[in-house]
């Protein structure tokens, strides 16, 4: 470990002060390596501990404990490898900006060492020898990846965080190849490359990721997605799944069914209502005549051909693109029916709908705090928003206007919202994605609307806000795989 941090150092070094090796005692051990001394410092110095601020732009964060075993190694040895700081001046030039947060009384800001600074200061030493790190390293950013670096050596390190660290390496001002992080770190390209699908996860999933509670195997398994396919939406899915009880390899394939049965859904639905538009018959949602939709419902060609020269034709979508009749035609009175106590089945009816209004409840709670916080991806750019703004129907409309807690007509909102001065772009997104959000749950609330990889995906956006999926989501995605 401490041979691939000197390794790491030394890269940096040889690129601006040639190469030169050393046998050094590190925070794990002892070994011959080019340490991070060997970046392009001035001769070693003292330094006052209490004067050392620790980086504000430290990507691990503070260091606030596990360093009794190198304290007493200080008390026994003293420090072998110098830490590595930079001038009060010399910081403020490189980042004045974060000058704020070094403490009046610092006198230098550490780059590098931060867990033998706080050995040092548990050890009870009032000096320590340092490395200062000159204009060089830090006018050209070279802090932040020497930080990076020794980060990536911690022995504690989670593989979220050694993942998050990887990216840090891959951005600006860093800009390095995976090759190249591999290389300093001591590591092959292809460890590199799956720390960082870790990446893909969900947060829900990345928090259990460091928290131990799913094993990394199932983690990488999960991000790697499936047949090519790794998209978030997907990977989202599969960890709601996996949460379910599928194993991760399942979850995948399960939610890449759902997405495949949903693109269905979709074509036959978009079959439906050209067909609807062909035949100028209003499609409805069956849920609408509540029981009495059975009812409704004809099937016979001379009853259809009547409702439709009596204008109470309409019709609902059928899982193969065709098209569900129903006449709106009151109903003729006929003979009535016999009274008498519920039976069992009326009971277990009754708990059913109480089941899914609870559940139909808790999921728009989540939605009404999801539809708070849109994402700020370019996913929801101007034409994109205004198109979700302007197709949706006046029943999602009311519900997102309800997450927002917008009063008045949807209509109206909605008309405002498509008016380029009416509400500005921050309005109309936040706008949209609620439209998406209250789409999705009105597809949930449904009971003749099959769940698949779209609720998947809903339930991993609200589970990401905090929701808790309930028994009956889980049932609902459950039947989708019968």
């Amino acid at each position: 470990m401490a041979g691939r941090l000197g390794n790491a150092a030394g890269d940096l070094t040889r690129r601006r002060n040639g190469s030169r090796s050393v046998t050094a005692a590190t925070d794990v051990g002892v070994a011959t390596a080019t340490p991070i001394t060997t970046l392009p410092v001035a001769p070693k110095l003292r330094v006052r501990v209490d004067q050392v601020a620790p980086h504000p732009l430290n990507p691990r964060g503070r260091v606030t404990g596990g360093v009794e075993e190198l304290a007493d190694s200080l008390k026994e040895t003293g420090l072998i490898q110098p830490i590595v700081v930079a001038h009060r001046d010399v910081f403020a030039r490189a980042h004045p900006d974060l000058l704020n947060q070094i403490p009046d009384t610092a006198a230098w800001v550490l780059v590098a060492g931060e867990r033998r600074l706080l050995a040092a200061a548990q050890a009870g030493l009032t000096e320590i020898a340092a490395d200062d790190a000159g204009d060089l390293l830090m006018t050209e950013g070279l802090d932040l990846e020497a930080m990076l670096v020794e980060n990536i050596q911690r022995l504690d390190l989670t593989p979220l965080q050694e993942a998050r660290t990887y990216a840090a390496l891959l951005e600006p001002p860093h800009q390095l190849s995976q090759r190249t992080i591999a290389k300093r770190v001591g590591r092959n390209v292809s460890h590199i490359s799956r720390r960082l699908t870790l990446l893909r996860l969900p947060t829900t999933a990345q928090a259990a990721v460091d928290a131990g509670q799913l094993p990394i195997a199932d983690a990488l398994s999960m991000a790697g997605g499936v047949d090519g396919h790794t998209d978030l939406a997907l990977i989202a899915a599969a960890w709601i799944l996996y949460q379910g009880g599928a194993s991760s390899t399942d979850a995948l394939h399960q939610a890449l069914s759902h997405r495949k049965r949903a693109d269905q859904v979709a074509r036959n639905l978009a079959d439906s209502r050209r067909r609807a538009d062909d035949e100028g018959v209003q499609l409805i949602d069956p849920d609408d005549f509540g029981r009495d939709a059975e009812q409704k419902r004809i099937r016979d060609p001379e009853e259809i051909a009547a409702a439709r020269e009596a204008g109470t034709l309409v019709a609902a979508p059928s899982d193969d693109g065709g098209l569900i009749y129903y006449d709106t035609a009151p109903e003729k009175p006929g003979p009535e029916a016999p009274s008498g106590p519920r039976g069992p089945g009326v009971a277990a009816e009754e708990v059913e709908r109480r089941t899914r209004r609870a559940a139909t409840t808790a999921r728009q709670a989540a939605a009404a705090i999801a539809a708070t916080k849109p994402p700020k991806t370019a996913e929801f750019a101007d034409h994109l928003t205004a198109y979700t703004i302007r197709t949706a129907n006046v029943d999602t409309l009311r519900l997102a206007a309800r997450f927002l807690t917008v009063n008045g007509d949807p209509r109206d909102w909605q008309h405002q919202l498509l008016l380029s001065d009416a509400a500005s772009v921050a309005e109309r997104r936040r706008a949209a994605w609620a439209i998406v959000l209250a789409h999705a749950e009105v597809d949930a609330m449904s009971t003749h609307y099959q769940w698949g990889f779209d609720q998947a995906a809903y339930l991993a956006t609200l589970a990401s806000g905090g929701y808790e999926i309930t028994d009956h989501d889980r049932a609902r995605l459950a039947e989708a795989d019968r």
